[in-house]
C-alpha cells in the first residue's frame, strides 16, 4: 500500500510533436516514468539524455509528453562538475516555516503539507521548511518525487547542514 502511495502514475498523454525543439535545460515530462525530468544532452535527433530525479537517463522523443519551461542557468563549478544552480537562498529555519510530517503516512503527510502551503501562500511567505526526519527513507523520497509535480512548487532541494541537513526540504512556493 506504501509503495503504490509513492509510485507515481504514468499519465496517458501523447508524445511531444516531432517538429518542437528540445533543447539542454528544457523540463520535460516523462512519460514512461510520469514525472519530469531535464534535459542534459541532446544525444542524437530523437535521443536525449535526462537527469530526472538525480539519475541520468536517456530518452527518446517518444518518451517526452511535454517541454513546460527552461531550467535555471548552469554553472560550472571547480574540477569541471556541472551543477544545476538553485535559486532557493539559505532561510533561518523556524517553527514559524517548517511542516512538521515526521511519523505521518505518506497520504496524510501530503494533505498536512498542501494546507501548510495554502496557508503560507496567503501569508506572502515564500520559503518552506518541510521536516520528514530520516526513517527508512520512504517519507522523503515520497515527498521529493511528489514536490516537481506540486502546483504550489516552483523549486526545492533538500537542506544544507546548517539549515538541518538531509532530514528537511526547502521549498520555494
Amino acid at each position: 500500500e506504501i509503495k503504490s502511495d509513492v509510485t507515481p502514475k504514468k499519465p496517458q498523454v501523447p508524445s511531444v510533436a516531432s517538429n518542437q525543439r528540445i533543447e539542454v535545460g528544457d523540463v520535460v515530462d516523462v512519460i514512461t516514468l510520469g514525472c519530469k525530468g531535464t534535459i542534459q544532452k541532446v544525444l542524437a535527433k530523437n535521443k536525449f539524455e535526462a537527469s530526472i530525479n538525480g539519475f541520468a537517463m536517456v530518452l527518446s522523443r517518444a518518451e517526452i509528453a511535454a517541454v513546460s519551461q527552461k531550467m535555471k542557468p548552469i554553472k560550472e563549478k571547480r574540477g569541471g562538475v556541472m551543477e544545476k544552480e538553485k535559486s532557493i537562498a539559505s532561510v533561518l529555519r523556524s517553527s514559524n516555516n517548517t511542516c512538521d510530517v515526521r511519523g505521518c503516512r505518506f497520504d496524510e503527510a501530503m494533505m498536512k503539507i498542501e494546507s501548510y502551503f495554502d496557508q503560507k501562500v496567503l501569508e506572502n511567505k515564500r520559503v518552506v521548511f518541510i521536516l520528514h526526519g530520516h526513517g527508512t527513507g520512504a517519507l522523503k523520497k515520497g515527498i521529493r518525487a511528489w514536490l516537481p509535480n506540486s502546483a504550489y512548487v516552483q523549486d526545492w532541494r533538500k537542506a544544507r547542514d546548517g539549515e538541518g541537513g538531509d532530514a528537511f526540504t526547502v521549498v520555494e512556493i
